[in-house]
């Protein structure tokens, strides 16, 4: 344990990943005078090298889950619209949702692999017929939709 006036140098760790070491700075708290520039100057720069190699490391969309091939995509979407390409050969999930930019809303959306077309599918947006009567009809207005498609490439 290091006393409050100390300043604790850099620990040297060979067991992670950036060029065999991490280098982690002392404490500063309670220090007289100047701060040590030199460890501070070393920390800064690792947090950036530690920062810049996780943006690098964000995962890209899958390509395929459980061996089956998976595409996504987003659409505009006025009540029906049939036969989405979705750049697999066959499809044989389909999951979608409204993208309303965090508003509430009252319409719902369903979808399913199109019985014509294959490797595309058929989405759907609802809304209620009337403020007291929630029969679904077909939206009347634009609305995205994001999708994302399983199946066979």
């Amino acid at each position: 344990m290091s006393s409050p006036n100390q300043i604790v140098p850099i620990v040297q760790t060979p067991s992670t990943t950036t060029r065999g070491a991490t280098y982690l700075p002392g404490p500063f708290e309670g220090q007289p005078g100047e701060l040590d520039r030199s460890q501070l100057d070393i920390a800064l720069q690792a947090i950036f090298s530690h920062s810049y190699t996780l943006a690098k490391k964000a995962p890209d969309t899958p390509t395929s889950l459980n061996g089956m091939a998976m595409s996504a995509g987003a659409l505009q979407v006025k009540g029906k619209v049939n036969g989405i390409a979705t750049g697999l050969s066959t499809v044989s999930n389909i999951v979608v949702s409204l993208d309303t930019g965090g508003l509430a809303t009252n319409l719902w959306v369903t979808a399913n692999p199109s019985a014509t077309l294959s490797g595309t599918f058929d989405v759907q947006v609802w809304k209620p017929t009337a403020a007291n009567d929630n029969t679904p009809i077909p939206a009347t207005a634009l609305v995205t939709v994001r999708w994302h498609a399983w199946g066979t490439k």
